[in-house]
């Protein structure tokens, strides 16, 4: 996220070396700037790597659909890309709880269009989804905001809808109770089953083996 702040605001560094010039040799100043103007093509061309076709994007507006998609998968939350040639407003899918979400993100002053607004409606029953969340890193416009809630979308600060998800995420009793990821209506009956064993907790696959090889070593 650092390096991607630093290329966007590249401007605002460029500025702050020339006026250097009044308290440091013309010459160092210029080396200064070359060395910035290497330095943002270093990060655009790290970045590029970043977001490579192979990921299956379809195309990033930000960092932040990343960040984003990293978190709900580290609680074993399936997500996705909206697929090549979908030119709605979708960033991600995800699967939480059984239910399909459709997420528009955008970061900073990033503006939403009304017409992002209703297309992001609009692809609700093409991705299968029930729910939509707008998530902005930055102001909420209110036209923008009253339109989502008149589509039935949310529409909510990034920040405080990932720590809304985080707790319920991790508050969720289908979860594993080592690692916190969610685990499958499968995998939960299975726990059930073996209950007495497991102490009437839920784990995920790679735990639940653990726990009831530890089990089954220590009656041995």
């Amino acid at each position: 996220m650092i390096l991607y702040y630093f290329r966007k605001y590249w401007w605002v560094v460029s500025a702050a070396i020339i006026a250097l010039a009044f308290v440091i040799p013309y010459q160092v100043v210029l080396v200064l700037l070359f060395t910035q103007i290497i330095a943002v093509n270093l990060v655009s061309f790290r970045i590029r790597r970043y977001l490579k076709p192979e990921r299956n994007v379809k195309s990033l507006r930000n960092l932040l659909v990343l960040e984003f998609k990293d978190l709900l998968e580290s609680y074993g939350v399936s997500c996705d890309f909206p697929p090549r040639g979908d030119y709605s407003s979708v960033d991600l899918i995800a699967d939480i709880f059984g239910e399909k979400t459709v997420f528009s993100i955008r970061e900073g002053n990033d503006e939403i269009h009304n017409s992002e607004v209703q297309s992001l409606a609009a692809s609700l029953p093409k991705h299968g989804a029930k729910h939509g969340v707008i998530l902005v890193d930055g102001l909420l416009p209110i036209e923008a905001k009253r339109l989502a809630e008149s589509y039935g979308l949310q529409f909510k600060r990034y920040q405080k809808y990932k720590e809304e998800v985080q707790e319920r995420l991790s508050s969720n009793p289908n979860v594993c109770s080592v690692c916190g990821r969610l685990i499958d209506q499968n995998q939960k009956e299975l726990c059930w089953k073996n209950s007495e064993l497991l102490g009437g907790k839920t784990y995920c696959h790679e735990h639940f083996k653990e726990v009831i090889d530890k089990s089954k070593a220590e009656t041995t």
